[in-house]
């Protein structure tokens, strides 16, 4: 039997849960069969959230979590999240992506001699345009800088990679099967599209199983940036301290998802709709 719900998502790894639930003080009171129960409240707000964590990166995991998922809730919002590389020199670390297009971007490629001959197109994720409009979310991330030595944030600034506070992106987001970490494979993928933002290795896979289920609700992709996908993760680990980043980028995709969806599917006018 379904069962309804206002939220779901779908989450690669535990550590990007665990800092979800802990940016957003989430607490389950129940879980089965993997899925997580939540049930959200501010007082103005009331709001039933699932989860289900696949503790796999991975085109073809998200696409067997999404149906696994589908077949059990019928959710009004079905989002993905989770973090990503840069891949836009707009983005800095620690920003937030909107995905308003996700790409499977090696979907019906043609290897030759020559290399890579790229196929197929984005699907469009039109789910959060119009809250990236209506909702400040600027205001709930001002101040919102991380414990990180200066060295490292003027390291970083020299880069192009820092900015005082973290900036939310709407656009084009890349999925692919593997871990994009080196500077030859992230040219390749803009050779591809120079409007891709960032890359990650789930949110195009959740969006295709969706689409091809005929999911009737709404879909979102919130990705944080939270590293350059050039193969110097190691070394900013070193100077920022390990995961520090990772962390701050995926407390800012939280809040994104506390602010932009949770309180709006929570009020009594969206659960009427």
């Amino acid at each position: 039997m379904m069962e309804d719900a206002d939220i779901a998502l779908v989450v690669a790894l535990s550590e990007e849960f665990e800092t979800i639930k802990g940016a957003i003080g989430l607490s389950p009171y129940k879980s089965e069969d993997g899925i997580e129960y939540f049930s959200v409240s501010d007082g103005a707000t009331q709001c039933k959230l699932v989860a289900y964590t696949t503790n796999e990166m991975g085109l073809v995991p998200t696409v067997c979590a999404t149906d696994m998922l589908l077949d059990r809730i019928n959710p009004k919002w079905l989002i993905s999240i989770g973090l990503s590389g840069q891949l836009s020199t707009d983005c800095a670390l620690g920003d937030v992506v909107i995905g308003t297009d996700c790409d499977l971007a090696f979907s019906e490629a043609r290897l030759s001699v020559g290399g890579i001959d790229f196929a197929g197109k984005p699907y469009e994720v039109p789910g959060l345009q119009d809250f990236h409009k209506t909702v400040n979310l600027k205001k709930y991330l001002q101040g919102r800088e991380p414990d990180i030595p200066l060295a490292a944030q003027k390291a970083l600034d020299e880069r192009r990679l820092w900015r005082k506070y973290p900036h939310i992106h709407s656009g084009c987001i890349c999925s692919t099967d593997f871990v994009v970490d080196n500077p030859k494979a992230k040219a390749l993928l803009l050779e591809k599209n120079r409007r891709y933002l960032c890359t990650d290795m789930e949110s195009a896979a959740l969006v295709s199983a969706a689409r091809k289920r005929k999911f009737a609700g709404r879909i979102a992709v919130i990705r944080a940036v939270s590293d350059p996908a050039d193969g110097t993760k190691k070394k900013i680990d070193e100077l920022a301290g390990r995961n520090t980043i990772r962390h701050y980028a995926m407390r800012n995709a939280a809040t994104l998802l506390k602010h932009a969806i949770i309180e709006v599917a929570g009020n009594a006018e969206e659960q009427n709709r």
